[in-house]
C-alpha cells in the first residue's frame, strides 16, 4: 500500500465533519478536491471506467499498476470510482437535505 500522506487530507480539527458543520465541510472538501485535481468526483464528472468500451490497443497503452489510487486519482478502478462517487453522492443527498430542513426552520 503507498504512503498514507499521498491521499490523506488533515483537517484542522473545527473543519472536521461532526454531523453538524456539513457546510463548512463541504466547502473545505471542495477546495481540498480541487487543489488535488479531483473535483470531479464530487461535480460527477469522471466518466465511470467500467462503462467505457475501450478497444484491446487502449487498453494495452492504459494498464495500471495494480493497487489502490489514491483519492484524488481520475484513473481509478471501477470499484474505486463506484465507492468514491457513491461516498460523495449519498453524504450530499442527506446532508443538503437537512440543511435545507434547518434552514426552514
Amino acid at each position: 500500500m503507498s504512503d498514507i500522506s499521498e491521499w490523506l487530507t488533515i483537517f484542522p480539527e473545527n473543519y472536521k465533519f461532526n454531523g453538524k458543520n456539513w457546510n463548512m465541510f463541504k466547502i473545505m472538501i471542495t477546495l481540498a478536491a480541487e487543489v488535488q485535481g479531483a473535483e470531479g468526483y464530487l461535480l460527477g464528472t469522471i466518466p465511470d471506467p467500467a462503462a467505457s468500451t475501450v478497444t484491446p490497443s487502449a487498453a494495452a497503452a492504459t494498464t495500471q499498476v495494480p493497487g489502490e489510487t489514491p483519492w484524488y486519482s481520475t484513473q481509478s478502478t471501477a470499484e474505486e470510482w463506484r465507492v468514491r462517487n457513491e461516498m460523495w453522492k449519498s453524504l450530499t443527498d442527506l446532508y443538503d437535505r437537512l440543511s435545507e430542513l434547518n434552514a426552514l426552520g
